[in-house]
This record gives C-alpha cells, structure tokens and sequence, in this order.
C-alpha cells in the first residue's frame, strides 16, 4: 500500500472529511471489506480484471470519492454519510483488484493453494497496518495544524485534500487511459 500513492490518496479523501471517530472507523472498516472482498476473490478464486481497466478505474474512484465529497458539501447534505461510506465500500472494490493483481504478480502461487492462503492473509494485514498508520499519522497532523493554526485548520487541509486528490486522480485516470504524455 506504500508503494501505491494513489490508494494512499484515496484513503486521505477518506479521512479528510472530518467526521468524528465512530463513523472514521466505519469508513475505514467498509474500505477494509470492499477491498478485502475482491483481493480474495482475486487472488483465492483466480478472479481477474485486466490491468488497463483496474488502474484507470482506480484513479476514477479518487476522483468520484472527491467529486461527492464537493457536492455533499455545497449541498449541506446531513444524511450524506450512509451514502458515503456505501461510495467507500464500492470504491473499495476496485482497489481490491488493484491489490489482488499486484499480489498475484508478487507470487505466482495457484489460486487456492495454502502458499496462497498464508500471502493473501499477510498482504492483507499489511495493507491494514498502513492504512492505521497512515490515518493515525492524518490524525496527528491535523492536530499538529489545529495547534498551530486554530480550528479552522481541518477544513484548510481538507480542501487541500480535496484539491490535490482532484488533481492528482484526474492526472493518473488520464495517464492510465493513454491521453498524458
């Protein structure tokens, strides 16, 4: 998960829309189901989607994760969060695939061998340590910013979020699709 910057940048749209504990948990365990979910339907089951289709698709969940986020804010939308953590799980999906295709590639074990089981059960655990520490280290951050800049800072680093993730998953769903140079 380290070495994907643009799961990584979907987690941080994830984290950055401020809400409070209980419902930061349910959105990261829906992202731990979606993902977790199509990673063992990949890697278990032989389940594959090509390459030039996951990894646009992935760029596309940042920019969609971003998009609603925009739109529920404009909107003032209260009763958004059951939307938006459906919208993670379904994103999550996608990044599973992502992960089972990067995983069979590290292997080459058959699907449904024990060699197999014991790899999608580390990977997974390692993707669920990095994505810990990576909203620990959010968390820490923007309390670091509220100390130094005041209350206003959260929703400062969630529009820069916001705005960096538009940026970036525009850029890489252009790229993955063969339209940047």
């Amino acid at each position: 998960m380290l070495q994907g910057p643009d799961h990584l940048l979907f987690l941080l749209v994830v984290l950055a829309t401020g809400w409070g504990w209980r419902t930061l948990l349910a959105a990261l365990s829906c992202f731990t189901a979606g993902h977790a979910l199509t990673l063992a339907l990949g890697v278990w089951a032989g389940w594959s989607v090509p390459a030039g289709v996951v990894e646009p698709a992935i760029a596309a969940t940042i920019v969609g994760m971003v998009a609603f986020d925009l739109w529920s804010r404009r909107q003032a939308r209260a009763g958004a969060t059951a939307q938006r953590l459906a919208l993670v799980f379904l994103c999550a999906l996608v990044h599973g695939l992502g992960f089972a295709g990067a995983l069979t590639e590290l292997t080459r074990w058959p699907a449904g061998s024990a060699q197999m089981a014991g790899a999608l059960i580390g990977f997974n655990l390692g993707i669920e340590a990095a994505q810990i520490a990576v909203a620990l280290l959010a968390g820490a951050a923007v309390q670091v910013l509220r100390a130094v800049v005041g209350q206003g800072a959260h929703r400062w680093a969630s529009n820069a979020a916001s705005a960096t993730a538009l940026v970036a998953g525009t850029w890489w769903f252009l790229e993955r699709l063969g339209l940047q140079a």
